[in-house]
């Protein structure tokens, strides 16, 4: 982090000697959090139940959850149940892909016991998996436990549903931005190319980002109810994340 201020101000001083610095909009942000591991939780016990469903899985994803995509994607029912029944104090919640309809979706599989509200934020963010691509299994680790190998020696790990691994900075700065303000109400990754290109006048078409009005000096009425709305959705998502990250860490 040291190394990474040294840089931006490097990058500020060369700007402000070209003349460019008051016309140079800066976005910095992150790709995913970090959350601080205390758990490993074996391979084998994703891999027993995949053999006992009688199937094989090509790719498995390893971090603070497993993605597994099966060769036979009808055992994926099968698979979650093996899962959840392996009773490993590190899993929080399985989910398994359901294509017996004509739109695929995730259904939580028997037996795992989380609130009503953080099913609905963990589908909400398996949604964003739907891509024709998605694993058959998804299996969510609690809060400070993960699936990478205790080799790794690693003191953190990411890629799960927590709130530390979703939680990240974003920061606007330069034309068009208010200066000095902070906006605790939530935001999503795809916000940032919409907003980006709002602020340098450019109208953002054909993509599912919201522009952050309250992050720029002029917005639209439309734009602001959209954001609305958008606070709206997310804020009960962001809640039940906090609130089972802070059970997890008690527990």
């Amino acid at each position: 982090m040291i190394a990474f201020d040294q840089d931006l101000g490097s990058i500020e001083r060369a700007y402000a000697k070209a003349g460019i610095l008051s016309k140079t909009l800066f976005v910095i942000t992150a790709d995913h959090g970090m959350e601080v591991v205390h758990r490993f939780i074996p391979h084998s016990l994703f891999t027993d139940a995949i053999t006992a469903a009688g199937t094989t899985a090509p790719a498995i994803s390893y971090n603070a959850g497993a993605y597994i995509w099966l060769a036979d994607g009808t055992k994926a029912e099968a698979v979650a149940g093996n899962i959840t029944h392996a009773a490993d104090p590190g899993i929080q919640s399985v989910y398994y892909l359901d294509t017996s309809t004509s739109v695929s979706h995730y259904v939580l599989a028997p037996g795992t016991n989380i609130s009503a509200g953080l099913d609905a934020a963990n589908q909400y963010l398996l949604g964003t998996l739907m891509n024709g691509h998605q694993p058959s299994v998804v299996a969510f680790c609690t809060s400070g436990a993960t699936t990478s190998p205790s080799t790794t020696n690693w003191k953190a790990d990411h890629g799960g549903a927590s709130w530390q691994s979703q939680h990240i900075p974003l920061i606007f700065a330069g034309p068009m931005i208010r200066s000095g303000v902070v906006v605790d109400d939530p935001a999503q990754l795809e916000d940032v190319a919409t907003t980006t290109l709002t602020a340098m006048g450019v109208r953002p078409t054909g993509m599912t980002g919201h522009v952050l009005t309250e992050a720029l000096l002029r917005s639209s009425r439309a734009g602001r109810a959209d954001r609305s709305q958008e606070i709206k959705t997310t804020t009960p998502i962001v809640n039940a994340l906090i609130a089972q990250d802070t059970v997890e860490s008690r527990g």
